[in-house]
């Protein structure tokens, strides 16, 4: 993917979810997290990536945060979520437009 097309994706990631009544800062903070590791690695759409990682850039600190707001963007169709239990293996996020 293109960084063009990159950058419009993001763009409107950023447009949908800020007019959305329910998303908070900390729903944006693991999104761009998740478009960070997508661009770190060069893989947009189904990303893997790992609780600490995401946690990390996001500056979240509490793993039931993350995962209660990980939780809610699954249930208002941000993103997919499928997760490994394989602790060398990332889990998988699939970015929902």
């Amino acid at each position: 993917m293109k960084s063009e097309e990159n950058a419009g994706l993001l763009a409107r990631y950023i447009e949908l979810m800020s007019g959305d009544p329910k998303i908070k800062a900390i729903h944006m903070a693991i999104i761009m997290a998740i478009f960070h590791i997508a661009i770190e690695t060069s893989c947009f759409r189904t990303v893997q990536i790992s609780r600490r990682q995401v946690m990390g850039i996001s500056h979240i600190k509490s793993i039931a945060t993350y995962h209660r707001y990980l939780k809610e963007l699954v249930l208002t169709g941000y993103l997919k979520y499928e997760p490994s239990y394989h602790p060398k293996i990332g889990s998988k996020a699939v970015l929902c437009l």
